[in-house]
C-alpha cells in the first residue's frame, strides 16, 4: 500500500518525525489521514483525487498538516494553503478526523452544497419509506 499513496516527501518526513514508530502501521495512519482530507475537501470541489494528490505530514502530537491538490478556491485567500487533522493510534485502530472551517468558504458555494445534502436527505427519505 506504501508505494500506492506515501510520495517520497512524505516517506522523509515520516523517518524524521518517526524515528521509532513502537508498532504505528504509519503507511495505513497516512492513507487515513488522506482519506479524510479527501472526505473533507473533494465535496467543495467536486473533483475526484488520487491518494498522492494529498501531501500529508503526520506528527508526533497526534495532529497532521494536509495539502490539497490545488490551493485555488474554493478555499479563499484569506484561509490556509492547507488543513490541519487529528489522528489517534489505540487497540488496533486508526483514527483521522478533518474539520474544515466554513469561513473560507465563499457563502454561494456553501448554499450549492447545503442544496445538495438537503435533496440528498429527501431522496433517502424517500427511499426508506418505499421500502417499508
Amino acid at each position: 500500500m506504501a508505494e500506492r499513496i506515501v510520495t517520497d516527501v512524505e516517506a522523509g518526513w515520516l523517518r524524521q518525525d518517526f524515528p521509532s514508530a513502537a508498532g504505528l502501521p504509519l503507511d495505513r495512519l497516512l492513507f487515513c489521514a488522506k482519506e479524510a482530507s479527501y472526505k473533507a475537501f473533494s465535496p467543495w470541489t467536486g473533483t475526484r483525487f488520487g491518494f498522492r494528490d494529498f501531501t500529508v505530514r503526520l506528527r508526533p502530537d497526534g495532529t497532521f498538516l494536509a495539502v490539497p491538490p490545488t490551493p485555488d478556491p474554493p478555499i479563499s485567500s484569506r484561509g490556509p494553503a492547507g488543513f490541519t487533522g487529528r489522528w489517534a493510534a489505540r487497540s488496533g485502530l486508526l483514527l483521522c478526523v478533518v474539520a474544515l472551517s466554513a469561513s473560507y468558504v465563499s457563502s454561494g458555494l456553501l448554499d450549492d452544497l447545503a442544496s445538495k445534502a438537503g435533496k440528498n436527505w429527501d431522496n433517502q427519505k424517500q427511499a426508506t419509506r418505499r421500502n417499508r
